[in-house]
């Protein structure tokens, strides 16, 4: 496995697997592979520049990181949202994972087979840029972000830029900090979670969950008598009917239009308390239980606008997905570490099945 560098435009077109060391994309260029069923990045990733992987032919197109750094400061997009059969992106890097520029994850409606969206690290965690996530139909799809050893050993990640989940969930399983936004767009429920076994997670009063969609729903769950969040959850987009909703009965609501604070009472001197701005009319809100939980809706139109940290591209960009007739050059580290760099004309086949392939005559 070797070091590449793309300093020009290259699309490499394949169906078998491919490993990649570690993998530098320099800015003003892009790297597009097409058609491989299985990425594996086992090296670091640098992408100042773009970075794709498509399934243009309907089948699988997944990505896996096992590698030790991965940093995107261009634009990334694994995009298999037209495909019949289901891809998975598991970037778990072993160390950082820092993006400060716009990443897109795309599945189609096959059917789910494990958690179809992961992005983990080991040490530190950073969104500065833009994260989307999106299944093309179908039941919503199992988001997993965490960072593995937090600080005095919880997971916590950072979050001042957006994160946009369409017909996706997000199952929380780390604490949020930042001031940045979790969009929740059509089809999709941000879950947060106080509570596993023993760890206890939080998100931050500075973190804004923007509730996109009249189907949006924000659930808080792990909740009890002795265990409430220990700060005001800040809510932006609440109205035309979308869902915040407790895993626990609570007695009764309250709305006051000078702070804007939304409070759910669970008990006398217990309650979640949620901004949501003020401009809210209390005629239109209502509330609906099951046996075991509790929900509280808003039929008007959200009376505040989103901040406009929470914009989001629900559109993946446009990349290349034909073969290229340029010169390209990479450069690889050898074992050994010595440095080799080759340059060549990338030339495009079409083999006896009419498949398009290219090779690269080496100069």
């Amino acid at each position: 496995v070797f070091a590449v560098t793309i300093t020009e435009n290259t699309v490499q077109i394949s169906t078998i697997d491919i490993t990649l060391g570690d993998l530098t994309i320099n800015a003003g260029v892009y790297y597009s592979i097409v058609n491989s069923a299985l990425v594996t990045l086992a090296g670091s990733v640098t992408n100042a520049g773009g970075f794709y992987v498509t399934s243009a032919n309907g089948l699988a197109a997944s990505v896996v990181m096992t590698g030790s750094s991965f940093v995107n400061s261009g634009t990334c997009a694994f995009n298999s949202l037209s495909a019949t059969v289901l891809s998975t992106y598991d970037i778990a890097t072993l160390g950082s994972f820092l993006n400060t520029g716009d990443m897109y994850f795309g599945i189609s409606g096959a059917t789910i087979v494990g958690t179809p969206f992961i992005v983990t690290s080991v040490t530190s965690w950073s969104n500065d840029g833009m994260m989307v996530f999106r299944r093309a139909s179908g039941d919503s799809a199992l988001l997993v972000i965490e960072q593995v050893v937090g600080s005095g050993g919880l997971s916590t990640i950072l979050n001042d830029g957006s994160i946009c989940l369409y017909n996706t969930y997000w199952l929380q399983t780390t604490s949020i900090v930042g001031s940045g936004c979790i969009t929740v767009g059509s089809g999709s429920e941000m879950q947060l979670q106080l509570s596993v076994g023993t760890l206890l997670f939080s998100v931050a009063e500075s973190q804004t969950i923007y509730l996109a969609s009249s189907d949006s729903v924000l659930s808080i769950l792990g909740l009890s008598l002795s265990l409430l969040p220990d700060n005001t959850i800040t809510v932006a987009g609440f109205g035309n009917g979308n869902k915040i909703e407790l895993d626990i009965l609570f007695l009764s609501y309250t709305y006051s239009s000078t702070t804007g604070i939304l409070r759910l009472t669970l008990a006398i001197l217990l309650s979640v308390e949620i901004y949501i701005g003020p401009g809210y009319n209390s005629l239109y809100f209502s509330t609906a239980s099951t046996l075991l939980s509790k929900s509280i809706s808003y039929s008007r139109s959200p009376p505040n606008a989103a901040p406009a940290i929470c914009a989001c591209s629900y559109n993946f960009p446009e990349v290349t997905t034909t073969a290229l007739s340029s010169s390209t050059s990479t450069t690889s580290v050898n074992s050994d570490g010595s440095v080799e760099t080759a340059s060549g004309v990338v030339i495009v086949n079409t083999d006896s099945a009419g498949v398009v392939t290219t090779t690269t005559s080496i100069i």
